[in-house]
């Protein structure tokens, strides 16, 4: 920018000290000699006032004629030139050769020579590497603006070169360290992708390809390189809504979190993200780089140890292989394997809560109480609280809540759905009661009822409620259901032996 300017205010002073009219063309400066094609040169006069401006001014400067010819230069550009120029021959500004950065020729004669026949001129800007006489090489920008007869042809040109070396050399520095850091990011293991302020992709490694099951496509793109965002809980997650795009939006790192990336062929992966804003050397916010770790292998060791942790608790190994046998070809199975996932963590959350030292029964006891509070705030988060509960304490085996349980959670998730706590003011009350039997077992009771919802619409044999009631409750625990579906809104009954 200092340089341009520099170049400007030279040829400014080049009108006002030849013509002494600061706002008139320097077309007036000069008394060419006409060809019969219209050609002129340059007067003496103008030289010498020309002369007389450039020695003042530290920017490298000279004159030439049409055919690039300098016919007055500063020391300045005597000093970058590393020598005095050849005034017969100098189509390459004064150096012995001139390349562009793609590294094709620059003659200035073309460009004056195309200009002869346009009555506007030229003035242009170009840079590139130079050779000076003594074959050191430099970085270079030419700013050039062509000088005009009274007739308006073209006579020759003023030239400010600038020295950019150094700065050549930063930027290629960066350059190279920009495509080093970009080469180690594209060997990381791990997904990584940045985006600008706007959302647009700038850059993502081969990882992430990976891990999207896609190209990302910058053009399109917005905040994600997935196909399509869930939530951990499987609803859809706007792309505007996503921790990259909140990172930005709210200018800090964001950790914690967890969602799905859906692939293209429908492959769900669970992963943590780690978006970080990028700041520039002035604190600007300008983009933000995101980290992908996929938790799919975690999910799965956490799958695993569940499996584990079942068969030390005895019949919970059986009510999960009962499960899985449920969920083989029903809709929703693989649903309904993650709702167990989550059902076992409340399980063993309910665990920690016990302190009955007395009982000294089979199984560890579980507070039904705590493990349905566990189960409605995870299912209906805010509206928990219209669920009413009612019941003493209940010492279950594994089993029989974890089966329980499932179908606790499945008639939550409906309820919330179609049911009445997807109506204002509805509400769900659920009782249950143990009654005692001579062999010392106990009978439990569990009434589940809507209230102030719409009329339950009675559900397929194939749903999961349904298969749980009968493969679970009805055989596995030999026991009683029966579900209905009267106006108040859903009304369920259960009843095992414990």
């Amino acid at each position: 920018m200092a340089m341009a300017k520099s170049a400007r205010n030279l040829f400014r002073k080049f009108r006002v000290a030849c013509l002494n009219e600061p706002d008139t063309a320097t077309d007036a400066a000069f008394q060419p000699e006409c060809s019969e094609d219209g050609g002129g040169e340059i007067s003496d006069g103008a030289l010498k006032r020309f002369g007389d401006v450039i020695a003042t001014v530290p920017v490298a400067a000279y004159l030439c004629t049409l055919n690039g010819q300098i016919v007055e230069y500063n020391e300045a550009a005597l000093q970058l030139w590393g020598c005095t120029p050849d005034r017969d021959v100098a189509p390459y500004l004064g150096f012995r050769s001139a390349r562009d950065f793609d590294g094709g020729e620059s003659d200035l004669r073309a460009l004056l020579s195309a200009a002869q026949t346009s009555p506007s001129g030229f003035s242009s800007r170009m840079s590139g590497i130079f050779e000076r006489a003594d074959g050191q090489t430099i970085a270079a920008t030419v700013d050039m603006k062509s000088l005009h007869d009274p007739a308006g042809y073209v006579v020759g040109a003023i030239v400010c070169l600038t020295e950019t070396t150094r700065q050549l050399v930063q930027i290629r520095e960066a350059n190279r360290q920009e495509r080093y850091l970009r080469d180690v990011l594209d060997a990381l293991p791990v997904a990584v992708y940045a985006t600008d302020t706007e959302g647009r992709i700038t850059f993502f490694n081969q990882a992430a390809v990976h891990f999207a099951g896609r190209t990302p496509d910058p053009d399109t793109d917005r905040w994600c390189v997935s196909w399509r965002l869930r939530t951990s809980e499987g609803e859809e997650l706007p792309i505007d809504q996503s921790s990259m795009a909140l990172a930005v939006k709210e200018n800090r790192p964001i950790r914690g979190m967890e969602s799905v990336a859906e692939r293209p062929d429908g492959t769900l992966v669970p992963f943590a993200p780690l978006p970080t804003p990028i700041r520039d050397a002035d604190d600007k916010l300008v983009g933000a780089v995101n980290v992908l770790v996929d938790l799919t292998a975690e999910h799965e060791a956490q799958k695993q140890e569940v499996t584990d942790d079942l068969s030390i608790h005895g019949g919970l190994g059986e009510a999960l292989r009962m499960l899985q046998n449920l969920t083989g070809d029903a809709d929703g199975g693989a649903d309904l394997l993650s709702s167990f996932g989550d059902l076992y963590e409340h399980y063993i959350a309910t665990m920690r809560y016990s302190t009955d030292d007395s009982y000294n029964g089979p199984y560890v006891p579980l507070d039904l109480k705590i493990f349905l509070k566990q189960i409605f705030t995870s299912v209906l988060g805010a509206n928990a609280s219209r669920v009413q509960t009612w019941g003493s304490a209940a010492h279950l085996q594994p089993k029989a809540a974890l089966i329980l349980g499932m179908i606790i959670l499945e008639l939550a998730k409906y309820s919330a759905r179609a049911g009445a706590i997807a109506v204002p003011g509805g509400f769900v009350g659920l009782a249950w009661k143990v009654q005692a039997l001579p062999n010392q077992n106990g009978r439990l009771t569990m009434d589940w009822q809507e209230y102030g919802g719409r009329q339950g619409r009675e559900l397929p044999e194939s749903s999961l409620v349904v298969r749980l009631i009968k493969f679970g409750v009805i055989e596995a625990l030999r026991g009683e259901a029966k579900i209905t579906y009267d106006a108040p809104g859903t009304r369920c009954r259960l009843e095992i032996t414990i």
